[in-house]
């Protein structure tokens, strides 16, 4: 059962102005303003206050050997090029295992503490580096090595309900309402086996059937996360990791090759699944135009309320045209309860109508699926598919 308060706060977006002391040989580096070559900055909830400075928050997850490691160092330069700060919050569960703690000393009892002293660890190694990242006043992207999910991935369902349960924790908060996006890198134990190794970790010892259910795991935790990519083995490791950054591009505006959205009208509806899911209520509210705005402006904010178990989680989408391009960018921020209900409350826009909708996700063949239905027209039913052109379709 689903309990508990959000224990843990949201990713935040911030206008405060840099306390970083850095010293007389590092400069720090400018605030990029939005438009021509520079780093998109997304509208702020309230009139008057300036654009919001991005903070996003990514996971790298996925089964052992899949590329997280080069993944994660290839992210950090691409960013850090383009005029973002970029934290790198390290993997708590091997951050223990080197320091000695190891699962195989346990009794059975003390298992259900040991992944919670790895998911508390995640959790504070994640709020300090956010909190760093604040206060520097610049764009910036914190890369986290696993996420919150990741231990439900090695204990039982039963064993992860009663985690949750003593320490006050729902999934909705620990999945959702974290992490701007999520990238699984698939592991090489499955589509790329010659290239498995277990040398660069010394706190894997996995065989390539383990590893292979390890990723499958992994993979089940994070559906039903708004933005939950999978990267898999199929068009080579340098093609891989093209796909991670451009995916990683298009999330925060920069200029991009991928293009990852189809929809379609789906023509009937299944009566039972097969693979798992997860279900969704989603509210979307658009927002007027702020007095400051340019006039003649395309740009336009929604906000979204998406609930599921009867917790919410709440989310804005800023949807900017810049001058150097004809596609317009979508940058997403996480919200708290309370800017939800200001924005509901202060900046509804009433000449549209409030988006209600049924949504239902799913992995199909490493790609990420959405079923949306229910309103503005009931019994229509729409399938939103995140795709890869790249790889190939089965």
């Amino acid at each position: 059962m689903e309990i508990g308060p959000r224990a843990f706060p949201p990713v935040e977006l911030t206008n405060r102005p840099s306390t970083t002391n850095m010293s007389d040989n590092e400069s720090a580096p400018t605030r990029p303003r939005a438009g021509t070559n520079s780093v998109p900055l997304m509208h702020s909830l309230k009139p008057g206050a300036d654009s919001a400075i991005p903070i996003y928050k990514f996971v790298l997850t996925g089964g052992p050997c899949a590329g997280k490691t080069t993944s994660l160092d290839r992210l950090s330069s691409y960013f850090r090029e383009r005029g973002f700060r970029v934290y790198m919050v390290p993997e708590a569960s091997t951050l223990l295992q080197t320091g000695g703690a190891y699962v195989m000393d346990l009794k059975a009892s003390d298992v259900l503490n040991f992944q919670w002293q790895i998911l508390s660890t995640q959790i504070a190694l994640e709020d300090a580096f956010t909190s760093l990242a604040k206060d520097t006043g610049c764009p910036c992207v914190i890369l986290c090595d696993r996420g919150a999910m990741d231990g439900s991935a090695y204990v039982t369902a039963e064993q992860w309900e009663e985690l949750k349960s003593i320490h006050d924790l729902d999934t909705v908060t620990l999945r959702d309402t974290r992490y701007n996006a999520v990238f699984h890198l698939v592991t090489a134990a499955k589509g790329a086996e010659a290239y498995y190794s277990l040398e660069n970790n010394g706190a894997r010892s996995e065989s390539i059937e383990q590893a292979i259910e390890a990723d499958d795991r992994l993979c089940r935790a994070w559906v039903g996360h708004p933005k939950f990519f999978v990267f898999d083995n199929s068009t080579g490791f340098e093609s891989k990791m093209q796909r991670l950054i451009s995916t990683a591009a298009n999330l925060t505006g920069l200029p991009s090759t991928v293009k990852t959205a189809k929809k379609y009208l789906l023509r009937s509806f299944p009566t039972s699944w097969p693979i798992h899911v997860e279900e969704f209520e989603v509210e979307k509210v658009y927002l007027s135009v702020l007095p400051t705005t340019d006039e003649g402006t395309k740009d336009y904010d929604f906000v979204r309320c998406r609930t599921q178990y009867g917790l919410p989680s709440y989310g804005m989408t800023t949807v900017r045209y810049l001058e150097d391009s004809d596609e317009p960018v979508h940058l997403k921020r996480v919200l708290s309860a309370r800017e939800y209900a200001y924005a509901v409350r202060h900046r509804k826009d009433h000449t549209r109508k409030v988006i209600k909708q049924r949504r239902i996700c799913f992995l199909w063949h490493n790609q990420s699926f959405n079923i949306h239905w229910d309103c503005p027209r009931p019994g229509v039913r729409l399938g939103h598919g995140r795709l890869d052109p790249v790889v190939p379709r089965h």
